[in-house]
């Protein structure tokens, strides 16, 4: 069945299989002549059984689209960085949202409000009937830029085989880890067909990995990768999208104009500038000014502007989920599927972090019960109005609202500072310790991040030390490496997904050489697991129920408050932007910037 949509921004519930979607896939190869604009949607049959058969292709000719026009001009917190080679992107999903990138799939809206598939780099998909393998269709005519020349699966190969560590050691790909965990390689069977050999396979394996809804992998050139090298081509943002990058400053602007030679036929507009700006009230000022045109901006400040008038938010937004990982409980010996011995160190300075349960039960417990502990001394529904205004919801298990069926009352943790006192005595930290707790440079996180380490202070005298630092160039090599020792802002495998998608990755070994949540635990790896294989809706949601059972005796990561993130225009340059659905909400949740029409 297709996913449920209650309203805009608000948790996915549902389920939807691979294995259904591959019946309902295109097969072949569609017409260059199918635009974006009309390519058709997919929506997954009721019942979930493997197959291999295919649907027809759209035949429908577009209307001639307008020529590009006007200048876009979008602030936000960060752009991250330039980086144009497989293995070493780590980035490549805000590279995706801007649209110089393409992925193999798009998620759309159906008439109803639920999300379809639809394809898009690939024209069709045949799963084998034993779920061993899949052939993905190439689209023809779609062209690199830069004179690139035209997309095979030559390309294809190249750009999943040199982003996944475990084909190429070292590789640093935001969707590596995922990938690695997923297929075993990329082989190229025909100019147009591309086999994934799956290594598991997962239910989710086209929504969740190969889409523009999460982060979804994108095709890089290979005939660039081959005069330049991994090293030559990482300054250089060469993808297929409907935009194409003119400058790419880190830390300053991203200029993008629209590509002559794009294979489908948006009306988008003439050039995009994306500049990094840090400070909130700076981002306000311009959109207020018309200095931009599109920002995201925290919640009392978008209010603020919508209150005034001129202003709309963007039709998609992401639910914010804002919970707390604690970084360094690293608790495998081994990769849960591959055995490899793994090299991890243990901070034992860290009073969340000990050595696993059947190695230190005394320890495991005393660390356990200083992460219950903050989890109780922090007032949600109080943050949830003073910071939100009351437009959040308090959150306790990161990826299950408390709204939405089946969710227990006992994966709660219950406002009660005089029991997190008397906890934190019991584990011999009566008086206090440090924290270090990275929160980002701007917005939100930094806000609620001060807010609940006040109170942790002036009731626990626990002191904190917070990290402001740019999470792509700083921070996210400690969570890769798996030297992070400190607190941070990290949600699981997304609210704005189903509930019933595989949980357990980001806090399990089968995240390794990738991010995750802090964290790697056997049953979390054995959850993961089962659900991976598993189709039915309601062993899947036994096991979902297991998952956050466990999540919540171990106390490594704790919701805090669950928000919906909307951007702003100035609705007296932007006429209408169409919208792709979103689910990751990097910078901000923007996506499909060539979708801006501008008055």
């Amino acid at each position: 069945m297709r996913f449920f949509r209650p309203g805009r921004g608000a948790a996915l519930i549902g389920i939807t299989s691979a294995a259904v979607l591959a019946a309902a896939a295109c097969g072949g190869e569609a017409a260059t002549s199918v635009p974006p604009t009309i390519a058709p949607a997919t929506k997954a049959p009721a019942t979930a059984v493997p197959t291999a058969t295919s649907a027809p292709q759209a035949t429908n000719t577009p209307a001639a689209p307008a020529a590009p026009s006007g200048s876009l001009i979008v602030a936000v917190d960060d752009i991250r960085e330039p980086v144009g080679t497989p293995r070493f992107n780590s980035v490549q999903s805000l590279h995706l949202k801007f649209g110089f990138m393409e992925p193999p799939i798009r998620m759309v809206r159906d008439s109803t409000g639920g999300l379809v598939v639809q394809p898009w780099l690939a024209t069709g998909w045949k799963l084998a009937a034993d779920q061993s393998a899949v052939d993905i269709t190439v689209r023809k005519g779609v062209k690199f830029h830069g004179g690139y020349g035209e997309m095979t699966a030559d390309d294809w190969v190249f750009s999943f085989n040199d982003a996944m560590p475990g084909v190429t050691p070292g590789a640093t790909n935001d969707m590596g880890g995922d990938l690695t965990a997923l297929f075993k390689r990329a082989d190229k069977v025909d100019d147009s067909t591309v086999r994934l050999t799956f290594n598991i396979f997962q239910s989710n394996w086209l929504e969740r990995y190969l889409s523009s809804f999460w982060e979804g992998h994108v095709i890089y050139s290979k005939r660039l990768f081959d005069e330049k090298g991994p090293d030559g081509m990482r300054p250089l943002s060469i993808g297929t999208g409907p935009l194409r990058v003119v400058r790419y400053e880190q830390a300053k602007e991203i200029v993008m104009e629209a590509f002559p030679e794009y294979w489908g036929t948006p009306s988008l507009p003439k050039d995009v500038k994306v500049l990094q700006v840090l400070e909130t009230a700076t981002r306000k000022a311009m959109l207020q000014t018309g200095e931009a045109h599109i920002a995201n901006l925290p919640v009392k400040d978008r209010v603020d502007l919508m209150n005034k008038g001129g202003f709309a938010t963007g039709k998609e937004g992401t639910v914010g989920e804002n919970a707390i990982a604690f970084g360094g409980n690293w608790w495998e010996k081994t990769h849960i599927q591959s055995a490899k011995v793994l090299e991890r160190t243990l901070d034992m300075t860290q009073p969340w972090v000990s050595k696993s349960e059947s190695d230190d039960p005394a320890g495991w417990e005393k660390a356990r019960k200083v992460r219950e502990a903050l989890g109780m001394a922090i007032d949600r529904e109080n943050l949830n109005k003073g910071i939100f205004l009351g437009q959040g919801a308090p959150a306790y298990s990161p990826g299950w609202p408390v709204k939405l069926p089946g969710f227990k009352d006992s994966w709660k943790y219950a406002y009660d500072m005089a029991k997190a006192k008397a906890q934190l005595a019991e584990a011999g930290y009566g008086n206090g310790f440090k924290v270090g707790w990275w929160v980002g440079p701007s917005g939100d996180g930094v806000t609620m991040g001060e807010a609940i380490g006040g109170i942790w202070t002036a009731e626990l005298k626990v002191q904190i030390e917070f990290d402001r630092t740019v999470y792509g160039t700083t921070f996210r090599p400690s969570i890769v490496n798996r030297s992070v020792n400190k607190i941070w802002w990290c949600g699981t495998d997304g609210i704005n997904f189903p509930a019933v998608w595989p949980k357990g990755f980001l806090l399990s070994t089968m995240s390794d050489g990738a991010f995750m949540c802090g964290s790697e635990h056997r049953k979390f790896g054995e959850i993961f697991l089962n659900m991976a294989k598993e189709i039915d809706a309601a062993k899947l949601n036994t096991l979902a129920t297991d998952f956050y059972d466990e999540l919540r005796r171990t106390a490594v990561q704790i919701g805090v408050i669950d928000i919906e993130n909307l951007l702003v225009y100035n609705s007296a340059k932007v006429a209408s932007w169409d919208m792709l659905p979103e689910g990751k909400g990097v910078a901000g949740g923007i996506n499909s910037l060539y979708g801006v029409k501008l008055k």
